[in-house]
């Protein structure tokens, strides 16, 4: 039986990708910081795939330390994973810094995806067919401020967008520069209901519905439509399923790419093994 692991799986997109892929027949690791939630989760993907071997995580991504603790213990107790679902992400009214000094909205929509890539790449490249899917936004990404991660002076939202950013070009440039053998897509859910724009104005929500917002569900199952239907193409942009060219910027930003290569190893000591 194949095994997922599905970060910010106990709500959202991620909790309903969760059950949808063990409808398929995996095995599921919920990842998240909601004990409750992720129990209420446990109990749909027993009553959808009672085979399952499925468990429930609960992992503080806004730190360097438990994202390593966590990393650390996975590889301690697994040696295979056939699918990494790197969805969790955060969007705070204002940006701040976590312990580590860095902005926390980076920090769980960026880096945290990239220790994940980094930690678990060697039991991933035990797993014949493995992948990794990125979920995300193609179209909201701005410029990394590498400058001021550490002292952030715009909003919440930027932090998510530059994360967005960070993780477009993680997987434009990843396989082509031969960094890893696991392939690394990228999927944009569209406008999804989730917690996140449920908390926004009354006038963004409006234009959430007129451009065609859809429930998790719909987009979970979608999402586990393109995996189930599909093979691996590392490197390759999608929108439920839909191949999607990420922006110019991405495609053309390799150089951007390597200063955010160099700045993530020097904040988290995670690096590509040579």
């Amino acid at each position: 039986m194949k095994t997922a692991l599905i970060t910010g799986s106990t709500d959202g997109i991620g909790r309903a990708l969760a059950i949808s892929m063990a409808k398929r027949g995996y095995s599921i690791h919920i990842l998240g910081i909601g004990e409750e939630k992720g129990k209420d989760v446990l109990v749909q993907l027993q009553k959808v795939n009672p085979k399952g071997k499925h468990e429930l995580f609960l992992v503080d991504l806004s730190t360097i330390k438990s994202n390593k603790e966590f990393i650390d213990m996975y590889n301690e107790k697994y040696d295979t994973l056939d699918l990494l679902v790197l969805n969790a992400n955060a969007m705070f009214k204002e940006a701040r810094v976590n312990v580590d000094g860095v902005d926390m909205g980076f920090m769980i929509g960026y880096l945290s995806r990239y220790m994940f890539s980094i930690g678990l790449d060697k039991i991933m490249k035990n797993t014949k067919n493995s992948r990794v899917l990125h979920i995300g936004g193609v179209t909201l990404v701005k410029p990394i401020r590498l400058d001021k991660l550490s002292n952030p002076d715009y909003k919440g939202s930027a932090s998510t967008y530059m994360g967005f950013m960070a993780n477009n070009l993680f997987v434009q440039f990843a396989n082509k520069k031969g960094l890893t053998e696991v392939p690394y897509e990228f999927m944009e859910p569209g406008i999804v209901n989730t917690n996140t724009v449920k908390n926004q104005n009354v006038l963004v929500r409006i234009i959430s519905k007129l451009m065609g917002m859809i429930e998790p569900e719909e987009s979970g199952e979608r999402i586990a439509m393109y995996l189930e239907d599909s093979q691996s193409n590392g490197g390759a942009f999608y929108n439920l399923g839909k191949r999607k060219y990420p922006k110019a910027v991405v495609q053309n930003g390799e150089d951007e790419f390597m200063k955010v290569l160099d700045y993530s190893v020097a904040i988290t000591g995670f690096k590509f093994s040579d």
